[in-house]
């Protein structure tokens, strides 16, 4: 089995020439990507030819939210086409707000990455929402707490980079009725962090940098 991300198979993703079944799991894969396959049989003997190429196209990812009665701290965990908030969360009951230490709380019409904001709800519900994958962002933080985003993928605070070592002076907390710290972040959730002085954190998949 040959997959591929070109029609003359120079990109392989995968080259397998071990499968004894008539099926075979491939992935992860890159989301709203098309790719190239084709098979042939091999044996003691010998290979016989390729068949011609095939082809498919991987969907965009899909993020569910659980929202609970109230008040929620959310972020947005996808690159989506429209994040006006309206799109987004239809059935929200407020703007969705973000914190600026100096000046408080402002509403905003549009939910941008790497960002927490606050979205009341009347009544619990499950939305989701699709766009493509966020596997590394780099965000800005200033002196005192901020309201920060998360990605695709849960990220445990450990692993988060601070640009300069040691601005963080807080654990990171979620809220879900009431505020408690956490030790992983977790997608389409918002979160409180502190800072010593302004700078920058970078949250990464697992694999996706090294320093």
């Amino acid at each position: 089995l040959q997959v591929a991300t070109d029609s003359v198979f120079s990109l392989l993703v995968v080259n397998d020439s071990t499968i004894q079944d008539t099926s075979r799991q491939i992935g992860p894969l890159a989301d709203t990507t098309k790719y190239y396959w084709r098979v042939r049989p091999l044996n003691q003997q010998g290979a016989g030819p390729f068949t011609a190429a095939r082809s498919f196209s991987t969907a965009l990812s899909s993020t569910a939210y659980h929202l609970m009665k109230s008040w929620n701290l959310i972020s947005l965990p996808l690159n989506v086409e429209d994040g006006r908030t309206i799109i987004v969360f239809p059935s929200a009951v407020s703007p969705a707000f973000v914190h600026d230490p100096s000046t408080g709380y402002e509403a905003k019409d549009t939910l941008l990455p790497g960002v927490g904001y606050w979205v009341k709800f009347a009544e619990s519900t499950t939305v989701g929402i699709t766009g493509s994958v966020r596997p590394i962002d780099t965000i800005d933080v200033v002196a005192g707490w901020n309201m920060i985003g998360s990605l695709s993928t849960p990220v445990h605070v450990d692993s988060v980079i601070q640009e300069p070592q040691g601005i963080i002076i807080s654990d990171y907390f979620d809220y879900g009725g009431i505020y408690q710290s956490v030790t992983v972040l977790e997608p389409a959730r918002g979160y409180w962090v502190k800072s010593g002085a302004p700078g920058r954190i970078i949250l990464h998949a697992e694999g996706i940098i090294r320093r």
